[in-house]
């Protein structure tokens, strides 16, 4: 790949992409699950709590914790960034974001 538009046109539903956050570590790889003119989504597992089951509170923490948790299958989504807040190698995508203390690297997408 050499432009933006180039990862624009790879990502099509059912492509596998490694996914990196640069602030939570590295986010495993995820499938394109829909594509947008102005966003795409990956599908992602998460946690949802079984709000039948209620709470109680953690005597290590203090907090209140859900007793049960489920696996669920999730669409995360991902706005298309301006193609000058991206960076392109070969395979994958670096979106950046400009923030007080200049440019910093948000996410990296990788084509598997």
């Amino acid at each position: 790949m050499k432009t933006f538009a180039d990862f624009k046109r790879k990502l099509v539903v059912g492509v596998e992409l490694h996914t990196h956050n640069h602030k939570f570590g590295d986010m495993g790889n995820r499938l394109v699950s829909i594509v947008q003119s102005n966003s795409f989504a990956l599908k992602t597992t998460r946690d949802k709590p079984v709000t039948s089951a209620g709470m109680t509170l953690n005597p290590e923490t203090g907090k209140n914790e859900w007793n049960k948790t489920e696996r669920v299958v999730v669409d995360s989504w991902c706005m298309f960034p301006k193609a000058s807040d991206t960076e392109i190698s070969e395979n994958s995508v670096i979106i950046f974001e400009n923030n007080k203390s200049g440019r910093e690297a948000i996410l990296t997408y990788t084509f598997l």
